[in-house]
């Protein structure tokens, strides 16, 4: 669905993105994670063609970012884009209009996000939840086979963040809809997300798969370590305050502890979702 190959973008002579490479299968849904300025929005501008002085490449069902492309890909990014003395319905007939759909669709759209289908109450006085519904139908409305969403969850209560929640579910059971998801709300998002991947400061800092991190654990190092501990896929050292913590999946920390017995690996702890993020922000590998 999505190719990302040695993606590189310098603004105002400062290094934004470093040589970064992935891909997005169908129907994944990948949560896109970094603390601000770690490069996500200018990653997604550059999958959106919004930004265009770049090295490296970006496709998008085997083809380079075009305006043709651009009509398989949907876009909620830099909060939503709504005319709030408007209806949630005459914001989605404008955008049926650009791309010449049919006039049911509206209606459609409007029952697929969980709105009324004939209100004519201006948006200005739905609640942050049923904006960021309609936001998302306003990128949805084309029925994309790829949706970037920046921040779906922001500032919205429980209860409009499990809808945000079960609609992105909905959407990808039902239309196989493949989402990118810039979030920093991890914990909700990790409910739905198949895949985490994370940004520092421009590079790939991890990319694994909802299973693969069901399989991570932390364990600290009770012995003496001489030199680095490299060569090791996927293990991140943390040291603090002369503490030296290690953080992978199970079996490559097992297979560590075995060949490296003077380290004496403590116990392995079950690491979660925030548990990850965090740890590999502050860790080096």
């Amino acid at each position: 669905m999505l190719e990302v190959d040695k993606l590189e973008l310098n603004l105002q002579g400062t290094p934004v993105l470093s040589p970064i490479s992935f891909t997005v299968a169908a129907g994944e849904i990948v949560c896109l994670a970094g603390r601000n300025g770690a490069g996500k929005t200018s990653l997604l501008r550059c999958l959106l063609g919004l930004e265009t002085k770049y090295r490296g490449s970006v496709k998008v069902q085997g083809q380079p970012v075009s305006r043709q492309t651009m009509y398989q890909v949907g876009a909620m990014i830099g909060g939503n884009s709504l005319y709030s003395h408007l209806s949630g319905r005459q914001n989605l007939d404008l955008f049926r209009r650009y791309y010449d759909l049919p006039a049911q669709v509206v209606a459609q759209t409007l029952d697929l996000m969980g709105l009324p289908t004939n209100s004519d109450k201006a948006v200005a006085h739905y609640s942050d939840g049923m904006k960021q519904r309609l936001a998302i139908g306003l990128a949805f409305i084309h029925r994309p086979a790829l949706l970037v969403l920046d921040e779906p969850l922001n500032a919205l209560d429980p209860e409009a963040i499990v809808d945000i929640r079960n609609l992105i579910k909905q959407l990808n059971r039902d239309f196989g809809t493949t989402f990118l998801i810039s979030s920093h709300s991890l914990e909700e998002i990790g409910k739905v997300a198949t895949r985490l991947l994370v940004l520092k400061q421009g590079r790939r800092l991890l990319d694994q798969s909802r299973e693969g991190l069901e399989k991570y654990v932390t364990a600290e190092v009770k012995g003496q370590v001489e030199g680095e501990i490299s060569g090791w896929a996927d293990v991140y050292v943390k040291t603090d305050e002369g503490r030296t913590t290690l953080l992978g999946p199970s079996d490559q920390l097992a297979s560590l502890a075995a060949a490296q017995p003077q380290w004496r690996l403590g116990p392995p702890q079950q690491a979660n979702l925030e548990d990850i993020y965090l740890f590999v922000n502050q860790a080096k590998f």
